[in-house]
């Protein structure tokens, strides 16, 4: 969809002060709302609700911060949404509803979940400024978040709801579990990400084995690994069965 021209955003800025609401202004232009609100939102003396952002939730807040930063994107679209999307496989779809329900217990706000089975994913993708904002107040990336993300401030700075939150969130989203070693795996390539993941494993004195590898013209890969003796205490500490329905298999024993 192209850009609005100047005609047109100059008709929404007359309806808009006139009174319009937002969806009238989309019929009467024909456009999408999504497109028309950007405009709308700057003339209009109508204020669009703020999400009102439920801080007491410690865990939900570290695991969608968790899971963001595992395997999450942001971007602002052609429609000039702000957009928040993580990826999880398809085997993942039970994930994608338990992170609905931390969206919605957090911010009161549903995502939208879609099954792209020529990518063989699941799309979890919520829209609003203010939740990709709230998330920055945790984290930071430079030019290329896959690289880069990690919490803004040591793990000391975080209580231990949040970090527990937040730990499961990574593991839910880039770890795994090797039933062949029967050990808790997680695999990223921010290295400061790991050191986040390392440092809160020694905050709950959970043993764990690190090392990385390279392959040609791939960036390098930092993987831990938790042995079986320390994984099922990682595991209760993350409280995973509190989370993982029943017949699910892969991510614990």
């Amino acid at each position: 969809m192209k850009r609005l021209d100047n005609e047109t955003k100059i008709k929404i800025e007359k309806f808009a002060k006139a009174g319009f609401s937002l969806n009238k202004i989309s019929r009467k232009l024909n456009l999408q709302r999504s497109v028309t609100y950007y405009w709308f939102r700057k003339f209009s003396s109508h204020k669009m609700p703020k999400i009102v952002i439920n801080n007491s939730l410690r865990e939900e807040i570290g695991e969608i911060v968790g899971a963001f930063c595992g395997d999450g994107n942001y971007y602002i679209n052609k429609n000039y949404g702000h957009q928040v999307q993580i990826y999880l496989a398809e085997n993942e779809e039970w994930y994608a509803h338990h992170l609905d329900n931390c969206f919605k217990k957090v911010f009161s706000k549903s995502a939208w979940i879609w099954h792209n089975r020529t990518d063989h994913l699941f799309l979890f993708r919520i829209f609003g400024i203010d939740i990709i904002n709230f998330i920055k107040t945790f984290v930071d990336w430079k030019i290329n978040k896959t690289y880069s993300v990690s919490l803004k401030k040591s793990i000391n700075n975080f209580d231990e709801e949040f970090l527990i939150g937040f730990l499961r969130g990574l593991y839910l989203t880039d770890g795994w579990l090797d039933k062949t070693t029967n050990t808790a795996n997680f695999a990223s390539t921010s290295p400061r990400l790991m050191k986040n993941f390392a440092d809160i494993l020694n905050l709950f004195s959970i043993n764990y084995h690190r090392y990385h590898y390279q392959k040609e013209d791939r960036k390098m890969l930092y993987k831990l690994n938790i042995p079986r003796n320390n994984a099922q205490k990682f595991f209760e500490v993350i409280k995973i069965k509190e989370v993982l329905p029943r017949g699910i298999s892969g991510k614990t024993f």
